[in-house]
């Protein structure tokens, strides 16, 4: 994984709002080294306070904390026992910042990391807001090769889109997929062929337009 090229020199007057970035990345050393439940819980409390965080500077690439922070949060969000649902409301936040969105598609590449978390046995809750942080990852994502994650992606995606759109939140999910579809698929044709492999293409296609229909209608 590439990361942002960092400012050596950090200005001492505003050092203090990275703290809780810092603290995290001690925890995050300490889970790798242990994975007692003591780190664990202070991942998710640091995580808590950077997610709530106002000032979305403190997600601007560039800064050595920050490069820290996000390449500590990939690293733990690939473990099984990671805290996983504390840092997609981390990616929420920081997703909101520019600057930061580009990194978190480009520089640390946090799709595969998301869609290894999409499933049927989370909740409907769940699923809306990963699929929103997606939503916003997955915008400009360039994928030069068939990664091992598009197949499975493309097969829940395509799943969500396709099952019936009766009650609210399964329309919000479905419109949501089929978003997080469109982005991935954008100029990429691994993605095109990841898809292809996946559904019936004239079918997918037909349920599209009456899904447009309905959207209209609705």
């Amino acid at each position: 994984m590439e990361v942002d090229s960092v400012d050596p020199v950090s200005n001492p007057s505003d050092g203090g709002k990275f703290v809780n970035l810092k603290l995290f990345v001690t925890a995050a050393r300490e889970f790798e080294n242990t994975h007692s439940e003591n780190a664990v819980n202070l991942m998710n409390r640091y995580l808590g306070l950077i997610a709530s965080s106002c000032d979305l500077s403190i997600f601007s690439p560039g800064r050595s904390e920050v490069c820290a922070f996000f390449s500590s949060l990939w690293r733990v969000m690939c473990d099984g026992r990671g805290p996983h649902w504390a840092g997609v409301a981390v990616l929420s936040r920081a997703s909101i910042e520019p600057s930061a969105r580009h990194a978190l598609t480009h520089t640390y590449k946090f799709m595969p990391i998301l869609s290894r978390l999409l499933s049927d046995s989370i909740s409907n809750d769940k699923k809306i807001k990963l699929l929103s942080v997606m939503q916003d990852i997955s915008y400009g994502i360039k994928i030069s090769w068939q990664e091992s994650y598009l197949a499975s992606l493309m097969k829940q995606l395509t799943e969500w889109i396709t099952q019936p759109m009766t009650e609210p939140q399964h329309r919000t999910i479905g419109h949501k997929s089929l978003t997080v579809l469109v982005n991935v698929c954008y100029g990429n044709l691994p993605a095109i062929y990841a898809l292809m492999r996946t559904v019936d293409t004239k079918d997918f296609v037909v349920h599209l337009i009456n899904l447009k229909v309905y959207s209209l209608v609705y």
